[in-house]
Protein backbone atom coordinates (compact mmCIF):
# COMPACT_ATOMS: atom_id res chain seq x y z
CA UNK A 1 0.00 0.00 0.00
CA UNK A 2 1.39 3.43 -0.94
CA UNK A 3 1.22 5.44 2.25
CA UNK A 4 1.43 8.80 0.54
CA UNK A 5 -1.66 8.20 -1.60
CA UNK A 6 -4.29 6.63 0.66
CA UNK A 7 -5.16 9.69 2.70
CA UNK A 8 -5.09 12.09 -0.25
CA UNK A 9 -7.28 9.92 -2.46
CA UNK A 10 -9.80 9.43 0.33
CA UNK A 11 -10.16 13.10 1.19
CA UNK A 12 -9.67 15.04 -2.03
CA UNK A 13 -10.16 14.67 -5.75
CA UNK A 14 -7.06 13.77 -7.75
CA UNK A 15 -4.53 16.58 -8.18
CA UNK A 16 -6.33 18.83 -5.72
CA UNK A 17 -5.32 20.29 -2.40
CA UNK A 18 -7.34 19.26 0.62
CA UNK A 19 -9.51 22.24 1.57
CA UNK A 20 -11.17 21.07 4.75
CA UNK A 21 -13.13 22.69 7.56
CA UNK A 22 -14.01 21.81 11.14
CA UNK A 23 -16.84 21.53 12.20
CA UNK A 24 -19.70 20.27 10.00
CA UNK A 25 -23.21 21.79 10.06
CA UNK A 26 -24.91 20.45 13.18
CA UNK A 27 -28.21 18.60 13.68
CA UNK A 28 -30.89 19.83 16.03
CA UNK A 29 -29.90 18.79 19.56
CA UNK A 30 -32.25 19.03 22.51
CA UNK A 31 -29.45 19.86 24.93
CA UNK A 32 -28.62 23.04 22.97
CA UNK A 33 -32.07 23.72 21.49
CA UNK A 34 -30.29 24.74 18.31
CA UNK A 35 -31.47 25.05 14.73
CA UNK A 36 -30.99 22.05 12.45
CA UNK A 37 -28.23 22.95 9.99
CA UNK A 38 -27.94 19.67 8.11
CA UNK A 39 -29.72 21.12 5.12
CA UNK A 40 -29.23 21.40 1.38
CA UNK A 41 -28.45 25.10 1.88
CA UNK A 42 -25.59 24.45 4.32
CA UNK A 43 -23.86 22.01 2.01
CA UNK A 44 -24.44 24.18 -1.02
CA UNK A 45 -22.65 26.97 0.88
CA UNK A 46 -19.67 24.68 1.49
CA UNK A 47 -19.49 23.79 -2.20
CA UNK A 48 -19.93 27.37 -3.46
CA UNK A 49 -17.11 28.55 -1.21
CA UNK A 50 -14.59 25.96 -2.33
CA UNK A 51 -14.47 23.66 0.70
CA UNK A 52 -14.03 20.05 -0.45
CA UNK A 53 -13.99 18.20 2.88
CA UNK A 54 -15.98 18.63 6.10
CA UNK A 55 -15.50 17.00 9.53
CA UNK A 56 -18.36 15.70 11.63
CA UNK A 57 -18.65 16.49 15.33
CA UNK A 58 -22.22 16.66 16.59
CA UNK A 59 -23.98 14.31 14.15
CA UNK A 60 -22.21 11.22 15.45
CA UNK A 61 -23.07 7.56 15.05
CA UNK A 62 -25.11 6.03 16.64
CA UNK A 63 -26.79 8.95 18.41
CA UNK A 64 -27.56 10.83 15.18
CA UNK A 65 -27.46 8.05 12.60
CA UNK A 66 -30.23 9.44 10.42
CA UNK A 67 -28.75 12.93 10.46
CA UNK A 68 -25.25 11.66 9.66
CA UNK A 69 -26.49 9.76 6.62
CA UNK A 70 -28.37 12.86 5.51
CA UNK A 71 -25.12 14.83 5.74
CA UNK A 72 -23.36 12.16 3.66
CA UNK A 73 -26.06 12.39 1.00
CA UNK A 74 -25.73 16.18 0.79
CA UNK A 75 -21.97 15.77 0.47
CA UNK A 76 -22.45 13.34 -2.39
CA UNK A 77 -24.75 15.82 -4.12
CA UNK A 78 -22.21 18.64 -3.88
CA UNK A 79 -18.98 16.71 -4.39
CA UNK A 80 -17.71 17.13 -0.82
CA UNK A 81 -15.80 14.52 1.19
CA UNK A 82 -17.06 13.79 4.71
CA UNK A 83 -15.22 12.50 7.77
CA UNK A 84 -17.56 10.49 9.99
CA UNK A 85 -17.60 10.66 13.78
CA UNK A 86 -18.49 7.27 15.25
CA UNK A 87 -18.84 7.03 19.04
CA UNK A 88 -18.23 3.30 18.75
CA UNK A 89 -14.96 3.88 16.93
CA UNK A 90 -12.80 6.35 18.81
CA UNK A 91 -10.19 6.31 21.55
CA UNK A 92 -11.41 4.06 24.36
CA UNK A 93 -14.15 2.38 22.36
CA UNK A 94 -13.24 0.39 19.24
CA UNK A 95 -16.06 -1.58 17.67
CA UNK A 96 -16.33 -1.94 13.90
CA UNK A 97 -18.95 -4.70 14.04
CA UNK A 98 -21.89 -2.33 14.15
CA UNK A 99 -24.87 -2.40 11.78
CA UNK A 100 -24.07 1.05 10.38
CA UNK A 101 -20.25 0.90 9.90
CA UNK A 102 -20.36 -1.09 6.66
CA UNK A 103 -23.07 1.18 5.32
CA UNK A 104 -21.40 4.52 6.00
CA UNK A 105 -17.87 3.40 5.11
CA UNK A 106 -19.08 2.43 1.62
CA UNK A 107 -20.98 5.66 1.08
CA UNK A 108 -19.42 7.45 -1.93
CA UNK A 109 -19.03 10.71 0.04
CA UNK A 110 -17.38 9.08 3.05
CA UNK A 111 -13.70 10.04 3.29
CA UNK A 112 -13.17 7.96 6.41
CA UNK A 113 -13.43 8.24 10.17
CA UNK A 114 -12.27 10.99 12.51
CA UNK A 115 -10.72 8.83 15.23
CA UNK A 116 -8.88 11.20 17.58
CA UNK A 117 -7.90 14.84 17.99
CA UNK A 118 -4.66 15.74 19.78
CA UNK A 119 -3.82 12.37 21.35
CA UNK A 120 -0.80 11.80 23.61
CA UNK A 121 2.09 9.36 23.49
CA UNK A 122 0.45 6.99 25.96
CA UNK A 123 -2.44 6.59 23.50
CA UNK A 124 -0.32 5.84 20.42
CA UNK A 125 -0.25 2.02 20.80
CA UNK A 126 -4.06 1.92 21.00
CA UNK A 127 -4.27 4.17 17.94
CA UNK A 128 -2.00 1.86 15.97
CA UNK A 129 -4.10 -1.17 16.94
CA UNK A 130 -7.33 0.59 15.98
CA UNK A 131 -5.83 1.71 12.68
CA UNK A 132 -4.84 -1.84 11.80
CA UNK A 133 -8.35 -3.05 12.58
CA UNK A 134 -9.69 -0.29 10.33
CA UNK A 135 -7.37 -1.31 7.48
CA UNK A 136 -8.71 -4.86 7.64
CA UNK A 137 -12.15 -3.41 6.88
CA UNK A 138 -11.16 -0.82 4.27
CA UNK A 139 -7.99 0.14 2.41
CA UNK A 140 -9.20 3.28 0.65
CA UNK A 141 -10.69 5.39 3.47
CA UNK A 142 -8.91 7.80 5.79
CA UNK A 143 -8.22 7.06 9.43
CA UNK A 144 -8.03 10.64 10.64
CA UNK A 145 -5.82 11.81 13.50
CA UNK A 146 -4.93 15.42 14.22
CA UNK A 147 -1.84 16.24 16.32
CA UNK A 148 -0.72 18.94 18.73
CA UNK A 149 1.34 22.01 17.89
CA UNK A 150 4.72 22.63 19.52
CA UNK A 151 3.21 24.90 22.19
CA UNK A 152 1.02 22.25 23.89
CA UNK A 153 1.89 21.32 27.47
CA UNK A 154 4.28 18.50 28.32
CA UNK A 155 1.53 16.53 30.04
CA UNK A 156 -0.63 16.84 26.92
CA UNK A 157 2.18 15.44 24.78
CA UNK A 158 2.14 12.45 27.11
CA UNK A 159 -1.58 11.93 27.74
CA UNK A 160 -3.62 13.95 25.24
CA UNK A 161 -5.67 17.14 25.06
CA UNK A 162 -7.67 16.44 28.23
CA UNK A 163 -4.44 16.52 30.28
CA UNK A 164 -4.24 20.32 29.98
CA UNK A 165 -3.62 22.00 33.35
CA UNK A 166 -4.34 25.61 34.17
CA UNK A 167 -1.21 27.67 34.74
CA UNK A 168 1.22 25.06 33.46
CA UNK A 169 3.89 26.24 30.96
CA UNK A 170 3.91 25.39 27.30
CA UNK A 171 6.05 22.53 26.13
CA UNK A 172 9.51 22.77 24.60
CA UNK A 173 10.72 22.00 21.10
CA UNK A 174 12.60 18.99 22.45
CA UNK A 175 9.43 17.59 24.03
CA UNK A 176 7.54 18.17 20.81
CA UNK A 177 10.20 16.48 18.69
CA UNK A 178 9.98 13.45 20.97
CA UNK A 179 6.20 13.50 20.61
CA UNK A 180 6.37 13.50 16.80
CA UNK A 181 9.13 10.86 16.71
CA UNK A 182 7.05 8.57 18.92
CA UNK A 183 4.00 9.09 16.73
CA UNK A 184 5.93 8.21 13.60
CA UNK A 185 7.61 5.15 15.08
CA UNK A 186 4.60 3.71 16.95
CA UNK A 187 1.63 4.69 14.77
CA UNK A 188 3.50 4.65 11.43
CA UNK A 189 1.00 7.02 9.82
CA UNK A 190 0.05 7.68 6.21
CA UNK A 191 0.17 11.48 6.72
CA UNK A 192 0.51 14.08 9.48
CA UNK A 193 -2.23 16.59 10.28
CA UNK A 194 -1.68 19.16 13.02
CA UNK A 195 -2.98 22.47 14.30
CA UNK A 196 -0.97 25.58 15.07
CA UNK A 197 -2.64 28.94 15.70
CA UNK A 198 -0.08 31.77 15.45
CA UNK A 199 -2.16 34.93 15.80
CA UNK A 200 -1.72 35.76 19.47
CA UNK A 201 -1.69 39.02 21.40
CA UNK A 202 -1.96 42.36 19.65
CA UNK A 203 -1.87 42.76 15.86
CA UNK A 204 0.51 42.23 14.05
CA UNK A 205 2.32 39.88 16.46
CA UNK A 206 2.87 36.31 15.21
CA UNK A 207 4.24 33.52 17.39
CA UNK A 208 7.94 32.92 16.72
CA UNK A 209 7.66 29.12 16.33
CA UNK A 210 5.37 29.23 13.30
CA UNK A 211 8.01 28.63 10.63
CA UNK A 212 9.93 26.25 12.88
CA UNK A 213 6.77 24.16 13.20
CA UNK A 214 6.28 24.06 9.42
CA UNK A 215 9.95 23.27 8.88
CA UNK A 216 10.03 20.40 11.37
CA UNK A 217 6.85 18.74 10.11
CA UNK A 218 8.01 19.15 6.51
CA UNK A 219 11.34 17.50 7.39
CA UNK A 220 9.80 14.53 9.22
CA UNK A 221 7.17 13.86 6.56
CA UNK A 222 9.67 14.16 3.72
CA UNK A 223 11.86 11.55 5.42
CA UNK A 224 8.95 9.12 5.21
CA UNK A 225 7.47 10.15 1.89
CA UNK A 226 4.10 11.17 3.36
CA UNK A 227 2.13 14.43 3.03
CA UNK A 228 1.23 16.89 5.76
CA UNK A 229 -1.84 19.04 6.41
CA UNK A 230 -2.35 21.96 8.79
CA UNK A 231 -5.18 23.94 10.32
CA UNK A 232 -5.71 27.65 9.69
CA UNK A 233 -6.85 29.96 12.49
CA UNK A 234 -9.94 31.83 11.31
CA UNK A 235 -11.42 32.74 14.67
CA UNK A 236 -10.77 33.36 18.33
CA UNK A 237 -11.99 31.31 21.28
CA UNK A 238 -10.22 33.32 24.00
CA UNK A 239 -9.67 36.95 23.08
CA UNK A 240 -7.23 37.43 25.96
CA UNK A 241 -4.81 35.05 24.23
CA UNK A 242 -5.65 34.49 20.55
CA UNK A 243 -7.08 37.26 18.40
CA UNK A 244 -9.78 37.11 15.77
CA UNK A 245 -7.74 37.04 12.52
CA UNK A 246 -8.21 39.58 9.76
CA UNK A 247 -8.24 38.80 6.04
CA UNK A 248 -4.49 39.34 5.74
CA UNK A 249 -3.81 37.07 8.72
CA UNK A 250 -5.82 34.18 7.26
CA UNK A 251 -4.14 34.68 3.89
CA UNK A 252 -0.70 34.85 5.58
CA UNK A 253 -1.25 31.48 7.26
CA UNK A 254 -2.32 29.83 4.01
CA UNK A 255 0.58 31.32 2.05
CA UNK A 256 3.17 30.28 4.63
CA UNK A 257 1.81 26.72 4.65
CA UNK A 258 2.06 26.56 0.85
CA UNK A 259 5.56 28.02 1.07
CA UNK A 260 6.56 24.79 2.83
CA UNK A 261 4.66 22.38 0.61
CA UNK A 262 1.64 21.72 2.81
CA UNK A 263 -0.78 19.52 0.81
CA UNK A 264 -3.94 20.62 2.56
CA UNK A 265 -5.57 23.56 4.35
CA UNK A 266 -8.11 22.98 7.12
CA UNK A 267 -10.11 25.96 8.37
CA UNK A 268 -10.83 26.36 12.07
CA UNK A 269 -13.68 26.83 12.44
CA UNK A 270 -16.49 26.57 9.89
CA UNK A 271 -19.48 26.32 12.23
CA UNK A 272 -19.51 28.36 15.41
CA UNK A 273 -19.37 25.65 18.10
CA UNK A 274 -21.95 25.61 20.86
CA UNK A 275 -20.30 27.05 23.96
CA UNK A 276 -21.29 24.31 26.39
CA UNK A 277 -19.88 21.71 24.03
CA UNK A 278 -16.42 23.23 24.39
CA UNK A 279 -16.30 24.06 28.10
CA UNK A 280 -17.30 27.69 27.81
CA UNK A 281 -14.92 28.79 25.06
CA UNK A 282 -16.06 32.06 23.52
CA UNK A 283 -15.88 31.71 19.74
CA UNK A 284 -15.88 34.72 17.40
CA UNK A 285 -15.06 34.87 13.72
CA UNK A 286 -16.17 31.44 12.49
CA UNK A 287 -17.36 31.03 8.90
CA UNK A 288 -20.94 30.12 9.86
CA UNK A 289 -22.81 31.07 13.02
CA UNK A 290 -24.97 28.66 15.01
CA UNK A 291 -28.07 29.83 13.13
CA UNK A 292 -26.58 28.88 9.78
CA UNK A 293 -25.76 32.41 8.65
CA UNK A 294 -22.57 32.94 6.68
CA UNK A 295 -20.23 35.48 8.27
CA UNK A 296 -17.97 38.05 6.60
CA UNK A 297 -15.08 35.58 6.95
CA UNK A 298 -16.61 33.31 4.34
CA UNK A 299 -15.91 35.73 1.47
CA UNK A 300 -12.26 35.83 2.57
CA UNK A 301 -12.03 32.05 2.53
CA UNK A 302 -13.86 31.81 -0.79
CA UNK A 303 -11.33 34.06 -2.52
CA UNK A 304 -8.44 32.06 -1.06
CA UNK A 305 -10.02 28.78 -2.16
CA UNK A 306 -10.42 29.98 -5.75
CA UNK A 307 -6.65 30.45 -5.80
CA UNK A 308 -6.00 27.10 -4.07
CA UNK A 309 -8.09 25.17 -6.55
CA UNK A 310 -6.08 26.59 -9.46
CA UNK A 311 -2.63 25.94 -7.98
CA UNK A 312 -3.49 22.58 -6.40
CA UNK A 313 -1.90 20.23 -8.91
CA UNK A 314 1.40 22.11 -8.90
CA UNK A 315 1.78 22.05 -5.12
CA UNK A 316 0.62 18.43 -4.85
CA UNK A 317 3.17 17.24 -7.41
CA UNK A 318 6.12 19.33 -6.25
CA UNK A 319 8.98 18.17 -4.04
CA UNK A 320 9.84 20.90 -1.55
CA UNK A 321 13.51 21.90 -1.75
CA UNK A 322 13.81 24.89 0.58
CA UNK A 323 13.29 28.63 1.02
CA UNK A 324 14.87 31.60 -0.78
CA UNK A 325 14.97 35.27 0.17
CA UNK A 326 17.03 37.31 2.65
CA UNK A 327 13.81 38.45 4.31
CA UNK A 328 13.33 34.93 5.70
CA UNK A 329 15.83 35.71 8.49
CA UNK A 330 13.49 38.39 9.84
CA UNK A 331 10.62 35.90 10.13
CA UNK A 332 12.39 33.10 12.03
CA UNK A 333 12.67 30.76 9.04
CA UNK A 334 15.21 28.08 10.11
CA UNK A 335 18.61 28.69 8.52
CA UNK A 336 18.95 25.03 7.48
CA UNK A 337 16.01 25.51 5.08
CA UNK A 338 17.63 28.38 3.20
CA UNK A 339 18.82 28.11 -0.41
CA UNK A 340 21.13 30.53 -2.22
CA UNK A 341 19.65 29.57 -5.59
CA UNK A 342 17.25 27.03 -7.05
CA UNK A 343 17.29 26.03 -10.70
CA UNK A 344 17.40 29.21 -12.78
CA UNK A 345 16.25 31.39 -9.84
CA UNK A 346 19.15 33.44 -8.45
CA UNK A 347 17.54 35.99 -6.17
CA UNK A 348 14.30 36.80 -4.37
CA UNK A 349 14.43 40.48 -3.46
CA UNK A 350 13.46 41.83 -0.06
CA UNK A 351 10.91 41.83 1.46
CA UNK A 352 9.42 38.67 -0.10
CA UNK A 353 10.34 35.01 0.33
CA UNK A 354 9.82 31.96 -1.87
CA UNK A 355 9.26 28.25 -1.34
CA UNK A 356 11.13 26.24 -3.97
CA UNK A 357 9.84 23.00 -5.52
CA UNK A 358 10.89 20.56 -8.20
CA UNK A 359 8.65 18.38 -10.34
CA UNK A 360 9.34 16.04 -13.25
CA UNK A 361 8.62 19.03 -15.51
CA UNK A 362 10.89 21.55 -13.81
CA UNK A 363 10.86 24.13 -11.01
CA UNK A 364 8.01 25.85 -9.19
CA UNK A 365 8.22 28.77 -6.75
CA UNK A 366 5.57 29.90 -4.30
CA UNK A 367 6.31 33.52 -3.43
CA UNK A 368 4.71 35.33 -0.50
CA UNK A 369 4.65 38.75 1.08
CA UNK A 370 5.43 37.97 4.74
CA UNK A 371 4.20 41.32 6.03
CA UNK A 372 0.79 41.61 7.68
CA UNK A 373 0.59 45.38 7.26
CA UNK A 374 2.20 46.51 3.98
CA UNK A 375 1.95 45.69 0.30
CA UNK A 376 5.19 44.46 -1.26
CA UNK A 377 6.59 44.01 -4.73
CA UNK A 378 7.79 40.45 -5.30
CA UNK A 379 10.85 40.52 -7.60
CA UNK A 380 12.48 37.31 -8.81
CA UNK A 381 15.76 37.37 -10.74
CA UNK A 382 16.68 34.48 -13.06
CA UNK A 383 20.07 33.63 -14.53
CA UNK A 384 18.65 33.96 -18.06
CA UNK A 385 15.37 34.53 -19.83
CA UNK A 386 12.67 32.07 -18.79
CA UNK A 387 9.08 31.47 -19.85
CA UNK A 388 6.85 31.46 -16.80
CA UNK A 389 3.35 30.34 -15.97
CA UNK A 390 2.03 32.61 -13.24
CA UNK A 391 -1.02 31.80 -11.08
CA UNK A 392 -2.19 34.89 -9.23
CA UNK A 393 -5.54 35.42 -7.52
CA UNK A 394 -6.97 32.35 -9.21
CA UNK A 395 -5.98 33.33 -12.77
CA UNK A 396 -3.16 32.01 -14.96
CA UNK A 397 -0.94 34.01 -17.31
CA UNK A 398 2.38 33.61 -19.12
CA UNK A 399 5.40 35.86 -19.50
CA UNK A 400 9.05 35.67 -20.61
CA UNK A 401 11.97 37.56 -19.07
CA UNK A 402 14.90 37.22 -16.65
CA UNK A 403 12.94 39.30 -14.10
CA UNK A 404 9.47 38.64 -12.72
CA UNK A 405 7.66 41.24 -10.61
CA UNK A 406 4.18 41.47 -9.11
CA UNK A 407 2.57 43.51 -6.33
CA UNK A 408 1.34 41.41 -3.40
CA UNK A 409 -1.08 42.40 -0.65
CA UNK A 410 -0.15 41.62 2.97
CA UNK A 411 0.16 37.85 3.39
CA UNK A 412 -0.58 37.18 -0.28
CA UNK A 413 1.16 34.58 -2.44
CA UNK A 414 1.74 33.88 -6.12
CA UNK A 415 2.77 30.65 -7.85
CA UNK A 416 5.45 30.87 -10.53
CA UNK A 417 6.25 27.82 -12.67
CA UNK A 418 9.14 27.50 -15.12
CA UNK A 419 7.80 26.51 -18.53
CA UNK A 420 10.99 26.96 -20.54
CA UNK A 421 14.57 28.11 -19.91
CA UNK A 422 16.24 30.23 -22.55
Amino acid sequence: MKKSNVFASALTPSEKLLIGAWVAPAPHMKRYNNKNLITDRSYRILCENGINCIYALYENFPEYTEEAFRALDYCKKYGIRYLVRDKNYELGNVDLDTPYFEKYIRHPACAGVLFADEPGISQFPAIRDAWMQFRKKTVDKAFYINLFPVYAQKNQFLHGAAAWEFGKPRGTREQYMHYIDEYLSIVRPEYISYDYYPMEGEFPHITADHFWQLSYIRKKTQERGIPFYCFIQCCTWDRDIVRNPSESEILWQVSSALLYGCRGIQYFAFLKPFEKALEGAQFYGCLMDDNGNVTEKMSVVKNINVHLNVIGSDIVNGKHLGIMGEAAKQHHVPSEDMLLSCGPLREVEMPCIAGCFQTVNGYIYYVMNPSLVEDAEARLHFCEDVTLKVVFRGKSSFCSSNLFAVRLAPGEGVLVRIEQIG
